[in-house]
């Protein structure tokens, strides 16, 4: 009767050990997979920044690490564009004008000012002023 107690008891002892044994691995799992989840999306975040950097950079005639390029890259999160589809600039009353087709399609126009930095951004399809001007 003793032995079948105590073989019992290590059955109970191996069986809740192995239980919390897989509980851990799923939370092993769990958590690499949204770090993995997490890296995916930056990396596709660093595709679209480049994507953009090379389209802007062409239609602009900068350097893709022109200081300026920040601040165009970053007013392009700050609206949504995603990838943007086409970009060329014309002159508007003496001042660059980036004119861009968005992800989805949206047409914006991105005002620069003379330095070259963001000045304001307007929703050609809607109207909007999607970044407005300090003047």
């Amino acid at each position: 009767m003793k032995k079948w107690v105590i073989v019992l008891a290590l059955s109970i002892l191996c069986s809740m050990s192995a239980c919390s044994n897989k509980n851990t691995n799923n939370i092993s799992d769990s958590g690499q997979n949204d770090v993995a989840n997490e890296v995916s999306d930056e990396s596709g975040s660093d595709e679209v920044d480049a994507n953009n950097r090379t389209i802007i950079a062409e239609a602009v005639g900068i350097e893709e690490n022109d200081r300026n390029m920040r601040f165009i890259l970053s007013t392009l999160n700050t609206i949504s564009a995603g990838q943007i589809q086409s970009a060329e600039v014309v002159e508007e009353d003496g001042e660059k004008v980036i004119n861009l087709v968005a992800e989805d399609g949206t047409n914006y126009c991105i005002y620069l000012s003379g330095s070259g930095s963001v000045e304001a951004v307007k929703n050609l399809d809607t109207g909007e002023w999607s970044v407005k001007s300090e003047r």
